[in-house]
């Protein structure tokens, strides 16, 4: 294809002589000419295929951007998920943390219980009734805390 592009081109140019039967037939080509008309093709194959490494980049320059597109939205979901559990586990921990200060306070308690028992220093009171259902709902509905938080000793000298 190039060939016959620089074919026609070289005619148009006046660079081939016309075909044998016409009266203004053009004299060969100096070595200068021939040297220019070389270079010339050499050029416009160069500039083809410098064309056609563009075009390649350029597409190869789209892939990655889809590529980097769909990764993008796929660590957009991640990180989304992750929030939500993220958020799950600080509820949770709130919870636990709760529930850790009223054993705490429900062991040091008890300890002081058993301390002035062993001294002989404690007479037991009846147990108060149970909670009300107030207090089981700041307890989170659970009777177990509901029955920490209200209180369940009394001691006496």
């Amino acid at each position: 294809m190039a060939v016959l592009e620089f074919a026609v081109d070289a005619f148009e140019l006046g660079f081939v002589p016309s075909p044998p039967g016409r009266a203004n037939e053009a004299p060969p080509p100096s070595p200068d000419e021939e040297r220019r008309l070389r270079r010339m093709i050499s050029n416009r194959e160069s500039a083809r295929r410098s064309r056609m490494r563009r075009q390649r980049r350029l597409e190869g320059l789209r892939l990655e951007a889809e590529r980097l597109e769909t990764q993008n939205r796929g660590l957009s979901e991640r990180l989304e998920a992750m929030s939500y559990y993220s958020t799950l586990l600080r509820r949770d921990n709130g919870r636990l943390r709760f529930e850790s200060a009223v054993l705490r306070r429900r062991l040091a308690e008890a300890s002081r219980i058993y301390d002035y028992l062993l001294r002989g220093r404690v007479t037991w009171i009846p147990r108060p009734p149970p909670a009300p259902l107030s207090s089981m709902a700041a307890a989170g509905n659970d009777p177990m805390l509901a029955s920490l938080t209200a209180g369940s000793f009394f001691i006496s000298n």
